[in-house]
């Protein structure tokens, strides 16, 4: 690309970014920008997965603790079990996990963005049926953002991302 300069494996995340001249920044001064940013923060870029798979254990836990105390005592002992089991699996809410690609003006430029598993069909999260899975749990994350003002002075701006770390059943 003429007019451009490529700095490849920036910080070590394997990450290529291309800077335009007409920009008219000095690397050193870009770099220093994007090194304070990221250094100073107490975020992450990406959410650490066991941290974000705490908040649904615990859902799960008090699924498995609310089923324990359903009084099944005069169904045999098996078939208790298997209920309990059967009544968890099916409030148990999963996440999807999707790459999305954000507009140039960001860094980074691809995320994984989370959401809760939608129920297919009739299917639901109860029993009853009657209750859908929904975001239960959230954190946000911060990202860069590209912001001109007038078109002649531009910084990098720490700009809020929602990231879901927990689903649960609950009323639609």
């Amino acid at each position: 690309m003429k007019g451009a300069l490529v700095l490849t494996n920036i910080f070590g995340l394997g990450c290529q970014f291309v800077m335009f001249q007409s920009l008219r920044l000095r690397v050193s001064h870009t770099l220093q920008i994007l090194v304070i940013s990221f250094v100073s923060s107490s975020q992450p870029i990406r959410v650490d997965t066991d941290a974000a798979g705490e908040g649904a254990a615990r859902y799960q836990r008090k699924l498995q603790n609310d089923a324990e105390d359903l009084d099944l005592s005069e169904l045999p002992a098996d078939v208790a079990r298997t209920l309990r089991d059967w009544l968890v699996r099916s409030a148990t809410c999963g996440m999807r996990y999707q790459w999305v690609k954000l507009a140039p003006v960001f860094w980074p430029r691809w995320l994984r963005h989370t959401d809760c598993e939608k129920s297919g069909g009739s299917r639901s999260c109860s029993f009853p049926s009657g209750m859908a899975c929904r975001q239960a749990q959230t954190t946000q994350i911060k990202i860069l953002a590209w912001h001109c003002v007038a078109g002649r002075k531009c910084l990098w701006r720490q700009v809020p991302y929602p990231v879901v770390t927990a689903c649960k059943c609950s009323c639609k």
